[in-house]
């Protein structure tokens, strides 16, 4: 038998023609010969006859080639298709409005939807519903919160399993996690770095929001900033208020993407009663005053409070479950009703 010379076949399709064809044959003519003489040569040490043993390694190389696609042979000839997770069930509405349905299942820490598939496959279907309301998320969502990281993306939706997306951000960022460049406005992941992986420039703390900050005085002037004021609502609406308020409601349009972003932008929320007998408003206002109440009063045991050259202002990152509900309830009822 002679290799390298190229042949006519007529009942059988060429896969490669040409100069193609003409490459291949010379850097295969070596591996064809290395595998008929391996054939030969396994065929003598078991005493079986040489023509039979070739014959029936090509049958199963046919088979092989037939049942097999060798297109994303990487170190591995098969491929496992992959199992996404999938805890409960999400039914979108329809072109009404209407139909939508949230049926949530037990997930590490709470009764939430999770849909692998979605989001890793879908990037404008649901993924992800929180325990504590029916605010959806979307790939593209949650991409947009961590600001377009989509590294970041993947490890926050790994880690979702009864909170918020900004919620989980907020941990992070204050356990110094997650940091945003200051230059490029980038979120990534802080720990370790000195610099922004994405622009090259120091990360540090930079100017502070100035923008929407009111004075609270509790003997001596402290700032809150409007962005404050949302990271304080959103622990109170995730987990604070919720074995006492069954329901918060957004007085009118959304003033900003979440029911948490409402007050600080001047507009109201509506908060309904365990107990059915009243409804609740928080404003801004209201909010003011009873962190100014939280701060003053002598049974508060949580420090919410940070110093520096600048002056005093709320830390939010110090601002816990327990500490946002008191918050809420100083400025909705004026004490602490439930605890």
């Amino acid at each position: 038998m002679v290799f390298g010379k190229r042949t006519a076949v007529d009942d059988e399709k060429m896969y490669l023609e040409g100069s193609e064809l003409d490459a291949f044959i010379e850097d295969t003519s070596q591996v064809t010969s290395m595998v008929i003489n391996e054939m030969v040569r396994i065929a003598d040490r078991h005493n079986v006859d040489r023509d039979n043993a070739v014959q029936f390694f090509n049958k199963v190389f046919n088979c092989m080639v037939e049942v097999s696609t060798f297109k994303k042979l990487g170190g591995e000839v098969m491929e496992e298709k992959r199992e996404y997770l999938k805890i409960g069930s999400y039914t979108p509405p329809d072109k009404d409005g209407i139909g939508e349905k949230v049926e949530r299942d037990w997930f590490r820490q709470g009764w939430i939807f999770k849909d692998e598939d979605a989001f890793h496959n879908r990037p404008d279907d649901v993924c992800y519903i929180p325990e504590l309301s029916n605010e959806t998320y979307s790939r593209k969502d949650i991409v947009s919160e961590c600001k377009g990281n989509e590294e970041l993306a993947d490890e926050v939706f790994e880690n979702l399993d009864w909170q918020h997306v900004s919620s989980l951000l907020e941990d992070w960022k204050a356990n110094g996690e997650i940091d945003t460049c200051r230059n490029c406005d980038k979120l990534f992941s802080c720990y370790g770095e000195t610099k922004c992986p994405f622009c090259g420039a120091d990360y540090g703390e930079g100017e502070e929001m100035k923008e929407n900050t009111a004075k609270l005085e509790c003997k001596i002037p402290i700032s809150i900033t409007g962005e404050d004021i949302d990271d304080i609502m959103s622990s109170a609406l995730d987990s604070g208020i919720g074995y006492w308020c069954i329901k918060a409601e957004v007085d009118g349009d959304y003033l900003g993407k979440y029911a948490s972003e409402q007050i600080s932008r001047g507009g109201k929320l509506k908060l309904y009663d365990v107990e059915g007998e009243q409804v609740l408003t928080l404003t801004k206002g209201k909010f003011l005053k009873g962190l100014e109440k939280y701060i003053s009063d002598p049974g508060s045991t949580n420090n919410i409070l940070e110093f520096s050259e600048d002056g005093i202002k709320v830390d939010p990152c110090l601002v816990d479950s327990c500490a946002a509900d008191c918050i809420v309830q100083f400025a909705v009822f004026g004490e602490l009703v439930y605890s």
